[in-house]
């Protein structure tokens, strides 16, 4: 106080001097604490995945994809790449926190990229239910006959005739004797030719050992083979859908042997595929489906994420089942917990297939069940899914049959494990179904129909109720 009253005017200038001070530090502060908060504030977009949004916070950028109707695609910018279904455009985005805003703004549904991946029969042996499953294999080595067919009864009259099944997984061994005759088409989503998925027709681009030939020339230039299964599981998937027992007199079938197999290699040889891939898949599909007669897509496949079936490959599967496709596709193997319904069996028009024992009937502590994260009801049904005896590759060996050499039977044959194999059952059960529904209503059934169909003669489990664990229970063959 005493400095202001001897400095007179002077003190005037400098006490105005430091408000001025002041006060540009004040809202230099403010500024930046404003630019701060809204820089790593975290998004709350309710139509955006949070794991997108995890992945902003910690990198900056993200890969995902954009769910969208196509009317309204051009207030958004150019996409990586871009799937259409219907009245939806699937695009995949490098997201920023800058773009991200404006693509949610007129997006349906905004989510992150995922792997995806066979449903693993190996990864929950070791996890949590290696003792259970032992205990099953010897069971299921004990058994005298082919347990899958006893189980659900399967049909000697309707066995799949005139019904194409697409199989989308790790490929086939088109030259196993169970295979060979009911193999109509392979395609390759590895290995392209003039811009399209790589295709062999039997019988119009030459005989099967002429496949073979062929994809082992490819092999040598580009170091993979485009049809041909080396992981082992779209074999065994596709034994248990279409198998004609050749290799076992019969003993060993699929549960619709006589119909026509379209197999879709969409996974690597590890057992890994992308979103990308099999939206590819799913495209392939939508284009060709009419012109090949296709009924039936087996998915023994899942990803891991929400479950409200928003995401693109339910939003893709949805629309084809809008076209009057079947799908089915596996529960998932990520335990008896509420919640872990795989992904695209989440999706509303998807048939989702859990797991049950066809030697105890008693349902393995690893399949997944329901409700949805929006609260639906799934599985739909639940089909033989513990150590199901089934085809293995014989042209070459597999990766299943190398690391389950216990579980191998023969030269022909092995055991596998899991919501896979159920949904190949399932495949199958809806194949003998679609037979019967042609004969019957001159036109294939679609998917309200086979659901239909299967509750009308399944054996309930709940008794009053689809509950979130056995579903409408486990559907019989049609007598």
């Amino acid at each position: 106080m005493s400095y202001l009253k001897t400095r007179g005017n002077r003190s005037i200038v400098l006490n105005l001097h430091s408000l001025i001070s002041a006060s540009t530090l004040t809202f230099l502060i403010i500024m930046t604490s404003l630019a701060l908060t809204l820089f790593f504030k975290p998004l709350s977009i309710t139509n955006v995945d949070s794991d997108l949004l995890k992945a902003l916070r910690g990198y900056g950028y993200a890969e995902g994809y954009a769910v969208v109707e196509a009317s309204k695609a051009y207030l958004l910018p150019p996409a990586l790449k871009a799937w259409r279904f219907g009245d939806y455009l699937i695009l995949k985005y490098r997201f920023t926190r800058e773009n991200l805003r404006r693509i949610a703004k007129y997006s349906l549904y905004v989510c992150a990229y995922r792997k995806v991946n066979i449903i693993d029969p190996i990864g929950f042996m070791k996890a949590i239910a290696s003792q259970e499953l032992q205990d099953a294999l010897r069971e299921a080595k004990e058994y005298v006959g082919d347990a899958k067919r006893d189980f659900h009864n399967a049909s000697e009259r309707w066995t799949g005739k005139n019904v194409v099944v697409c199989v989308i997984d790790s490929g086939i061994d088109y030259l196993h004797p169970d295979l060979i005759n009911n193999t109509y088409m392979v395609v390759s989503m590895f290995v392209y030719g003039n811009g399209h998925p790589l295709v062999w027709i039997n019988g119009v681009n030459g005989t099967w050992q002429e496949a073979w030939i062929y994809e082992q020339e490819i092999n040598r230039t580009y170091g993979v083979l485009p049809w041909m299964d080396l992981y082992g599981h779209g074999t065994h998937v596709s034994g248990i859908i279409a198998g004609t027992g050749e290799a076992s007199n019969g003993v060993i079938k699929g549960l619709a042997p006589d119909v026509k197999l379209i197999v879709i290699k969409a996974f690597r040889d590890d057992g890994t595929s992308t979103t990308d891939i099999l939206l590819d898949a799913l495209d392939w599909v939508k284009r060709f489906a009419k012109d090949f007669n296709i009924t039936i897509i087996n998915m023994s496949f899942g990803a891991l994420g929400p479950t409200h079936g928003k995401d693109p490959l339910s939003v893709a599967c949805d629309l084809l089942a809008d076209m009057g496709l079947i799908l089915f596709a596996s529960a998932g193997n990520d335990y008896a917990f509420p919640f872990t319904i795989a992904i695209p069996a989440c999706a509303r028009k998807v048939i989702a297939i859990g797991s049950i024992s066809p030697y105890s009937s008693k349902i393995p502590s690893w399949t997944s069940i329901g409700p949805t994260d929006d609260g639906r009801i799934k599985p739909e049904f639940i089909c033989a899914g513990v150590w199901i005896l089934s085809t293995k590759p014989v042209t070459v060996k597999s990766y299943l049959e190398d690391v389950l050499s216990d579980a191998v039977r023969d030269q022909y044959y092995m055991w596998l494990s899991g919501t896979s194999m159920s949904c190949a059952v399932a495949s199958g059960l809806g194949a003998e179904y679609a037979e019967w529904y042609y004969y019957v209503f001159h036109e294939y059934p679609n998917w309200r129909s086979i659901i239909y169909y299967f509750r009308k003669y399944a054996k309930r489990i709940n008794p009053f109720f689809k509950d979130f664990i056995t579903g409408w229970g486990i559907p019989k063959g049609i007598q």
